[in-house]
Protein backbone atom coordinates (compact mmCIF):
# COMPACT_ATOMS: atom_id res chain seq x y z
CA UNK A 1 0.00 0.00 0.00
CA UNK A 2 2.78 2.38 0.70
CA UNK A 3 3.97 2.51 -3.11
CA UNK A 4 0.37 3.91 -3.78
CA UNK A 5 0.96 6.67 -1.77
CA UNK A 6 3.99 7.50 -3.14
CA UNK A 7 3.57 7.27 -6.64
CA UNK A 8 1.86 10.27 -7.16
CA UNK A 9 4.57 12.94 -5.39
CA UNK A 10 7.43 10.80 -6.07
CA UNK A 11 8.84 12.81 -9.00
CA UNK A 12 11.82 12.08 -10.93
CA UNK A 13 13.96 13.95 -8.86
CA UNK A 14 13.44 12.49 -5.32
CA UNK A 15 15.35 9.74 -4.32
CA UNK A 16 13.05 6.57 -2.51
CA UNK A 17 14.11 7.63 0.45
CA UNK A 18 13.18 11.14 0.49
CA UNK A 19 9.79 9.75 -0.81
CA UNK A 20 9.44 7.84 2.14
CA UNK A 21 10.01 10.45 4.42
CA UNK A 22 7.40 12.05 3.10
CA UNK A 23 3.95 12.71 5.38
CA UNK A 24 0.64 12.31 3.21
CA UNK A 25 -2.20 14.34 4.53
CA UNK A 26 -5.45 12.02 4.59
CA UNK A 27 -9.05 13.07 4.58
CA UNK A 28 -11.41 10.44 5.43
CA UNK A 29 -15.10 10.69 3.76
CA UNK A 30 -17.06 9.05 6.26
CA UNK A 31 -16.93 8.25 10.35
CA UNK A 32 -18.40 4.97 10.16
CA UNK A 33 -16.98 1.04 10.49
CA UNK A 34 -15.61 1.31 6.46
CA UNK A 35 -12.77 3.62 8.11
CA UNK A 36 -13.00 3.29 11.76
CA UNK A 37 -13.63 -0.22 12.12
CA UNK A 38 -15.99 -1.86 14.38
CA UNK A 39 -16.90 -5.83 15.64
CA UNK A 40 -17.64 -7.69 13.12
CA UNK A 41 -16.70 -5.21 10.44
CA UNK A 42 -13.80 -6.42 9.04
CA UNK A 43 -13.16 -3.20 7.16
CA UNK A 44 -11.01 -0.45 9.17
CA UNK A 45 -8.79 1.94 6.62
CA UNK A 46 -7.46 3.79 10.07
CA UNK A 47 -5.88 1.23 11.54
CA UNK A 48 -3.77 -0.09 8.41
CA UNK A 49 -2.71 3.44 7.91
CA UNK A 50 -1.43 3.77 11.63
CA UNK A 51 0.77 0.87 10.71
CA UNK A 52 2.13 2.12 7.50
CA UNK A 53 3.09 5.47 9.21
CA UNK A 54 4.02 8.04 6.80
CA UNK A 55 0.49 9.95 7.15
CA UNK A 56 -1.49 12.58 9.47
CA UNK A 57 -4.96 12.40 9.83
CA UNK A 58 -6.08 16.06 8.90
CA UNK A 59 -9.68 15.67 8.38
CA UNK A 60 -12.68 13.47 8.89
CA UNK A 61 -16.14 14.12 7.09
CA UNK A 62 -18.99 13.69 8.23
CA UNK A 63 -22.83 14.94 8.56
CA UNK A 64 -22.94 13.66 11.88
CA UNK A 65 -20.34 15.60 13.28
CA UNK A 66 -21.05 14.39 17.20
CA UNK A 67 -20.07 10.67 15.74
CA UNK A 68 -17.00 11.84 13.94
CA UNK A 69 -16.07 14.05 17.26
CA UNK A 70 -16.09 10.50 19.45
CA UNK A 71 -14.04 8.96 16.74
CA UNK A 72 -11.16 11.35 16.87
CA UNK A 73 -11.28 11.68 20.71
CA UNK A 74 -10.65 8.07 20.79
CA UNK A 75 -7.83 8.27 18.35
CA UNK A 76 -6.30 11.15 20.15
CA UNK A 77 -6.39 9.37 23.35
CA UNK A 78 -4.72 5.89 21.72
CA UNK A 79 -1.75 4.76 20.28
CA UNK A 80 -1.38 6.46 17.13
CA UNK A 81 -2.77 10.09 18.87
CA UNK A 82 -0.17 12.25 16.61
CA UNK A 83 -1.22 10.97 13.50
CA UNK A 84 -4.61 12.86 14.72
CA UNK A 85 -3.21 15.84 16.23
CA UNK A 86 -3.88 18.27 13.71
CA UNK A 87 -7.25 16.49 12.14
CA UNK A 88 -10.39 18.89 12.75
CA UNK A 89 -14.11 17.34 11.98
CA UNK A 90 -16.00 18.62 9.14
CA UNK A 91 -19.69 18.27 7.95
CA UNK A 92 -18.94 18.26 4.34
CA UNK A 93 -16.33 17.80 1.79
CA UNK A 94 -15.96 21.12 0.14
CA UNK A 95 -14.88 22.98 4.03
CA UNK A 96 -12.55 20.76 4.46
CA UNK A 97 -10.72 21.09 1.05
CA UNK A 98 -11.10 25.03 1.29
CA UNK A 99 -9.50 24.55 4.99
CA UNK A 100 -7.04 21.73 5.07
CA UNK A 101 -4.40 20.77 2.35
CA UNK A 102 -5.57 17.17 1.41
CA UNK A 103 -3.58 14.76 -0.30
CA UNK A 104 -5.43 11.31 -0.09
CA UNK A 105 -9.14 10.90 0.51
CA UNK A 106 -10.70 7.82 1.76
CA UNK A 107 -14.19 7.30 0.68
CA UNK A 108 -16.00 4.72 3.14
CA UNK A 109 -19.63 5.88 2.78
CA UNK A 110 -22.68 3.97 1.58
CA UNK A 111 -22.78 4.02 -2.29
CA UNK A 112 -26.10 6.21 -2.14
CA UNK A 113 -23.84 8.93 -0.66
CA UNK A 114 -21.36 9.51 -3.26
CA UNK A 115 -20.72 8.57 -7.01
CA UNK A 116 -23.34 10.91 -8.39
CA UNK A 117 -22.99 14.14 -10.46
CA UNK A 118 -25.51 15.89 -8.45
CA UNK A 119 -24.00 18.31 -6.11
CA UNK A 120 -23.42 16.93 -2.75
CA UNK A 121 -23.36 13.42 -3.56
CA UNK A 122 -20.10 14.25 -5.93
CA UNK A 123 -17.21 13.40 -3.89
CA UNK A 124 -15.16 11.74 -5.83
CA UNK A 125 -15.12 14.65 -8.29
CA UNK A 126 -14.46 17.53 -5.36
CA UNK A 127 -11.55 15.62 -5.02
CA UNK A 128 -10.82 14.91 -8.01
CA UNK A 129 -10.81 18.51 -8.87
CA UNK A 130 -8.49 19.40 -6.01
CA UNK A 131 -5.83 17.51 -6.66
CA UNK A 132 -6.34 14.63 -4.00
CA UNK A 133 -5.60 10.94 -4.40
CA UNK A 134 -9.17 9.29 -4.04
CA UNK A 135 -9.26 5.69 -2.62
CA UNK A 136 -12.85 4.52 -3.14
CA UNK A 137 -14.05 1.48 -0.77
CA UNK A 138 -16.87 -0.06 -3.21
CA UNK A 139 -19.65 0.12 -4.05
CA UNK A 140 -18.30 3.06 -6.39
CA UNK A 141 -22.34 4.19 -7.20
CA UNK A 142 -25.55 3.21 -7.30
CA UNK A 143 -26.53 2.80 -10.86
CA UNK A 144 -24.80 1.15 -14.03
Amino acid sequence: PRKYLQRGRGGPNKTKAQQMAEIYNVCFIGAGTVNFGGVPDPWNHSKRLEQLGSVKVVAIVDPLVEKAQKILAAKLAGNHADMYSECKIYGDVQTALQEKTIHVGFIGVPPFCHGSLSQGLDTELQLLAAGVHVFVETCICCTS
